[in-house]
């Protein structure tokens, strides 16, 4: 896909594909970015028709479901100078159409649009959709809203985008792909207070930072290809952390060092670096301890030398 050889990320928002919802009738929504980088730059925003992550049990949606076809029948944009307070909204297009019938599967973006934002600023999106499968992030930790007969009301199901696209020029694309840990679920909304956040904070502007995790993730996902491998093989550099779910899952420790294994060979023969993180302190005893204390030392003294 040639967007990413031009876009690429400009929020520590994390945003992608975990469960899907339907929308009989008409429904428009506002979600909210908060730009990391502040400049002049052309921005596209980046959609994905099609789960990423496994929520919970799989009953629900799994990683790599199809969703059904949807229509986005207006975007728009506004630049927020206070926090949620939005401006002017310019409509956004597609291929130059106001509208977009979204395929099973599709990955798409908008077409590029100049706008001219301060770091910390955010990005106001207001989508106007309907449709029996639209993809979205369950446990989010972005505000959004959505309008009611009563005005905008404060929701957290509605379609975002799983990128904020941005041309501005960086050393290195940075990706951190993970479970609720990467994503920074336990962080007040909008606090961009989780690891990731953190870890940009300390790395600074000169890299651009796309955070990809999601709450019930599994490497077990990861490792089985599909949208989140081709999500995280865009970056240079892939902080990859798992093994909290695959372990509460009950996958044994020789399931989950394969799978961690097969992810970080198939992010290296894509070019990327890699770090890979031992799996984070849980609250696990018996068996469950005896995997996580196999699957670090493995991470320690075997895979890091990878």
């Amino acid at each position: 896909m040639s967007y990413f050889s031009t876009y690429f990320s400009n929020s520590l928002a994390p945003s992608n594909c975990q469960k899907f919802f339907r929308a009989e009738e008409v429904e428009t929504a506002r979600s909210y970015f908060k730009i990391t980088a502040g400049g002049d730059y052309s921005y596209s925003f980046l959609f994905a028709n099609s789960i990423a992550s496994t929520f919970d049990d799989g009953s629900e949606s799994f990683a790599g479901y199809v969703c059904k076809e949807w229509e986005i029948i207006a975007l728009k944009l506004s630049v927020c100078e206070d926090k949620f307070t939005s401006g002017e909204f310019l409509p956004l297009f597609f291929e130059g159409k106001v509208n977009k019938r979204v395929l099973p599967g599709e990955i798409f973006s908008t077409d590029p649009v100049r706008l001219s934002v301060k770091a910390g600023q955010h990005i106001c999106l207001e989508i106007t959709y309907r449709g029996e499968e639209i993809p979205y992030i369950h446990e989010t930790l972005l505000y959004g809203e959505k309008l009611t007969a009563n005005g905008f009301e404060e929701s957290g199901v509605l379609p975002r985008p799983i990128m904020i696209g941005c041309d501005r020029p960086v050393k290195q694309k940075i990706v951190f792909i993970g479970d609720s840990i990467t994503e920074g679920i336990g962080t007040p909304l909008e606090s961009y207070a989780g690891y990731a956040a953190v870890a940009a904070g300390v790395l600074g502007t000169d890299y651009a930072f796309w955070n990809i995790g999601l709450g019930y993730g599994r490497g077990a996902d990861a490792a089985a290809g599909g949208l989140w491998h081709y999500e995280a093989k865009q970056g240079d550099f892939v902080f990859v952390c798992f093994g909290v779910n695959d372990i509460l899952r009950g996958f044994t420790a020789h399931e989950i060092k394969k799978n961690l294994s097969t992810i970080v060979e198939r992010l290296k023969r894509e070019g990327c670096r890699v770090c890979i993180q031992t799996v984070p302190p849980f609250d696990m005893e018996g068996e469950k301890r005896a995997t996580w204390d196999e699957v670090n030392r493995f991470i320690e003294k075997e895979l890091s030398k990878r």
